[in-house]
């Protein structure tokens, strides 16, 4: 069994489909670029159970 920590905000309501749910989590980085703006990843979730 995968175990999976993660911090983050829900972009939406997530939704059930078939045998699980189902949402996006937006993600900052913990570092700042050369413009010093932070980067967000968008991580697609499924979670079943």
């Amino acid at each position: 069994m995968n175990n999976c920590i993660l911090s983050g905000r829900l972009t939406r309501d997530p939704y059930k489909k078939d045998s699980g749910a189902h949402f996006t989590l937006a993600v900052d980085h913990d570092y700042k670029d050369k413009d010093g703006s932070r980067g967000v990843d968008f991580l697609p979730i499924s979670v079943f159970g």
